[in-house]
């Protein structure tokens, strides 16, 4: 195995080593199912198992030279496709490479290099949106070339569904692709939103769920895996929505996440315009901070929506701010909390897409108060509509 610290899918495991044994592997898979689920370190495992050069029985062997160059993303029959940003211009017979600078490129190999190394780390470029059309226009050019030792060319296409955004090109390339498949050349295409592939490229594909993880399997990978107590590991496998890469990026920076949220909460909370221009301008430079700060908050909003309904605090996931929640329903007895999880989705989108970060998060807080009925920062609304 490449990794020893990966929750093993068993029933898709065997599934994969079935078709190992009988020699029927397809054309192309399509692994599909929720965030954190380990889609990507899976089809990692199967690569190393097709070009293993001393395997057990169905398994990779983790240390002949095959599987120590991919440890180290060097094995030359493994191609990773992923959404790269486009910030140079380039031809259509370019290579890809082209459109990147050098941090680009730094960014991706420390991407993957830390995905070999952990299987629930989240693959995270910069400004990429889109799997480009090059990417697999060089798929095309290079397919006819002899595999490397006769082995297995194997292509795995990370958030696959971005072949199908904001255009369709790259996914018609990849069609074509897979309309005439190749021997000994397997395509692995990874996806947590299967509904945006477009279904002609779905139906050439052996379709594998992976079921989200539940909250005890949660918890005590974080236990045996990282450094965070009891309590902590309980908390964060609450919270984090089953995704285990999410549950293992916030078990890196507990302390500081929780606090900066609970600054966050306070700080829409008191009206304190003056404190969220300082807030945000500290963390304007942890872009995805930012973002995992608003996904917390959505999920505290969900929490005051859960308690509103049900009074149940077995129910609630943020337990650490109930009494917080307490204080938000006193004080705002009639408000559309749901409307404020659309507004957080909306900034997060916003930010997502490059859009001014700081006029994203001022916005953001301005329409939250309109919700809250509060109209102490309606003065600022002129300034940053």
């Amino acid at each position: 195995m490449i990794y020893n610290n990966l929750i093993l899918n068993k029933n898709i495991f065997n599934q994969l080593q079935n078709h190992i044994k009988t020699s029927s592997i397809p054309n192309a898979f399509l692994f599909y199912g929720n965030k954190g689920s380990g889609k990507i370190a899976h089809a990692i495992e199967f690569a190393a198992t097709l070009l293993c050069d001393n395997p057990i029985g169905t398994t990779a062997c983790s240390n002949c030279i095959s599987c120590k160059k991919i440890k180290k993303n060097l094995n030359e029959n493994i191609e990773f496709i992923m959404p790269l940003p486009k910030n140079k211009s380039i031809n259509k017979n370019d290579s890809p490479i082209k459109a990147l600078i050098d941090k680009d490129i730094e960014n991706i190999k420390s991407n993957l290099n830390n995905k070999l190394l952990n299987p629930y780390h989240e693959i995270k470029v910069a400004g990429a949106k889109t799997i480009l059309i090059n990417s697999i226009r060089e798929i095309k050019k290079n397919i006819n070339l002899s595999n490397i030792n006769n082995k297995w060319k194997i292509y795995i296409i990370i958030e696959s569904d971005k072949m199908c955004f904001p255009k369709q090109e790259a996914a018609n390339a990849m069609l074509k692709i897979l309309e005439e498949p190749k021997e000994k050349h397997l395509f692995i295409l990874i996806t947590s939103n299967i509904s945006s592939i477009i279904n002609t490229i779905k139906s050439r594909c052996l379709k594998l769920y992976f079921k989200q993880m539940n909250q005890h399997e949660i918890e005590n990978y974080l236990l045996n895996n990282t450094q965070i107590d009891s309590e902590k590991s309980k908390l964060i496998s609450k919270i984090t929505n089953k995704d285990l890469s999410l549950a293992m990026k916030l078990s890196n920076s507990y302390e500081d996440i929780i606090c900066n949220l609970e600054k966050c909460i306070n700080i829409i909370y008191n009206n304190d315009f003056e404190k969220w221009i300082k807030f945000i301008n500290k963390l304007s430079r942890k872009k995805n901070d930012l973002i995992m700060i608003l996904d917390l908050l959505e999920i505290f909003y969900s929490d005051i929506i859960i308690y509103k309904n049900t009074n149940n605090d077995n129910l609630v996931k943020f337990y650490i701010f109930k009494k917080i929640i307490n204080i938000f329903l006193e004080t705002y007895n009639n408000v559309n909390w749901q409307s404020c999880i659309e507004k957080i989705n909306n900034a997060k989108k916003n930010i997502t897409n490059n859009s001014n970060l700081e006029i994203c998060l001022i916005s953001l807080i301005i329409e939250l108060n309109k919700t809250f009925n509060n109209t102490k920062f309606l003065d600022y609304q002129s300034i940053y509509e």
